[in-house]
């Protein structure tokens, strides 16, 4: 049987983008759950679990990135992920 795969979008709204606050929150999120995240910006794709790796994106404001997640908690991870980031890191910062 194959593991589950979900594949979704979500766009960087907070202004500051992807610094080492917000990439250290999806590393510790995707850590909870039993399943490999993937994310990718452009061409680069980096595990969501690194925090250094997230940081070498270089997402800002209005990047979109691809959310790929595999095993039997991906879908709730990817989900996770999408509302963390879609919901500006709850930076307080005007989106």
């Amino acid at each position: 049987m194959s593991e589950l795969k979900v594949i979704r979008l979500a766009t960087v709204p907070n202004i500051a983008g992807l610094h080492m606050r917000p990439a250290t929150m999806i590393g510790n999120l995707t850590s909870e759950f039993n399943a490999r995240v993937i994310l990718r910006k452009d061409h680069r794709c980096v595990t969501a679990t690194d925090v250094l790796q997230v940081l070498t994106l270089g997402a800002g404001p209005g990047d979109k990135l691809e959310l790929i997640g595999e095993g039997p908690d991906a879908q709730a991870a990817v989900d996770a992920l999408v509302a963390l980031i879609e919901g500006g890191f709850q930076d307080g910062q005007p989106k």
